[in-house]
C-alpha cells in the first residue's frame, strides 16, 4: 500500500512525501529491488546523493544481473564524476549483457575521461 501511494505522490509531484512512503515500503518489503530503485531515483531527484547511492546499491545487491539497476547506479556515479566507482559496474554490464552495447559505451566514456 505504501509503495502504491508513493507512486501516486510522485505523479502529483509531492516528492518529499513520496520519499517517506517509499522508504516505508522499502523497509517493509526489503527483498523488492524495484522499490529501492524507485527510492534511489527519487533521492537523486531530491539531491540526496548519499541516499540515492545507498538505495541504488541495495537494489543492485538484490538483483545483481538486472541491467536497469546496473545502469542506474553506474549513471549515478558518472553524473558525479565518480568514474572508478562506475567502472566495475560497467564491466559487469558488458560481461553479463554482451548483446547490449551500453556497458561497453560506459566503459569507453570512462576511458575518455580518465585516460585508462
Amino acid at each position: 500500500m505504501a509503495y502504491s501511494f508513493a507512486l501516486l505522490l510522485v505523479e502529483v509531484q509531492k516528492y518529499g512525501e513520496a520519499a517517506e512512503y517509499l522508504a516505508r515500503a522499502a523497509n517493509g518489503l526489503p527483498g523488492h529491488p524495484r522499490i529501492r530503485y524507485n527510492l534511489g531515483l527519487l533521492y537523486q531527484h531530491l539531491g540526496n546523493a548519499p541516499g540515492a547511492e545507498a538505495e541504488l546499491g541495495a537494489a543492485l545487491s538484490l538483483e545483481p544481473a538486472n541491467l536497469d539497476l546496473q545502469y542506474a547506479l553506474a549513471a549515478h556515479y558518472l553524473k558525479r564524476g565518480m568514474f572508478e566507482e562506475a567502472r566495475p559496474i560497467a564491466e559487469s554490464m558488458a560481461g553479463m549483457h554482451p548483446g547490449n552495447p551500453i556497458g561497453a559505451q560506459i566503459l569507453e566514456y570512462i576511458r575518455q575521461n580518465t585516460g585508462r
